[in-house]
């Protein structure tokens, strides 16, 4: 019998919930349309005999994918990174697993101090931090507003307001895992 690496074993639980989680997307929908009368077309006989547990497997179909979906490797923390996350993550690779960072903040932003202290300790992993004061660009004070602060990596804002350490971490395991993959499709 196969054995699966943890990655795929991911892999796997990630694609069966997105299956899960559309089929009871498509079943709700279909309910809704049967309900108001929208489907123009015949049902086969089961689906008018078994009406009362339509909506049961949709909401079955939906939490089941849901828990599959939300199941994760590292699990949120407010403190610092266990070693656990750091061993997942891997150590520090000699080169960025990012191209660009680029951190919005302005003066007086208690959530920014804390946001550059969850960074810090991610250092090893993300390129040099581009600091851009949004107070001096009349533009960026109108896109942002309040809403600081804005972490941007490769050019897409991830984080609006506090950075979720656990959040984080996922991006960082999951581009990890990327690069990898890259890489030994490289040496194949």
């Amino acid at each position: 019998m196969r054995e699966f690496t943890e990655d795929q074993r991911t892999d796997i639980r990630q694609r069966i919930g997105t299956i899960l989680m559309w089929a009871g997307g498509i079943l709700a929908v279909l309910i809704f349309a049967d309900r108001m009368g929208l489907i123009t077309w015949s049902m086969p006989g089961f689906w008018y005999r078994t009406r009362s547990l339509h909506v049961l497997a949709s909401l079955g179909l939906l939490v089941a994918g849901g828990a599959l979906l939300r199941h994760r490797s590292i699990e949120p923390s407010g403190r610092s990174s266990t070693d656990t996350t750091r061993q997942e993550i891997g150590p520090g690779p000699s080169y960025p697993l990012f191209e660009s960072v680029r951190f919005f903040t302005r003066s007086d932003c208690p959530l920014c101090d804390e946001a550059m202290n969850v960074l810090e300790d991610y250092g090893d992993w993300l390129p040099e931090i581009v600091f851009v004061d949004i107070d001096r660009h009349t533009e960026l004070v109108e896109k942002y507003g309040d809403c600081v602060p804005v972490l941007e990596v490769d050019g897409r804002v991830r984080f609006r307001g506090r950075i979720q350490r656990w959040l984080l971490e996922r991006q960082l395991l999951a581009r990890n895992r990327q690069v990898r993959r890259r890489s030994q499709e490289e040496v194949l």
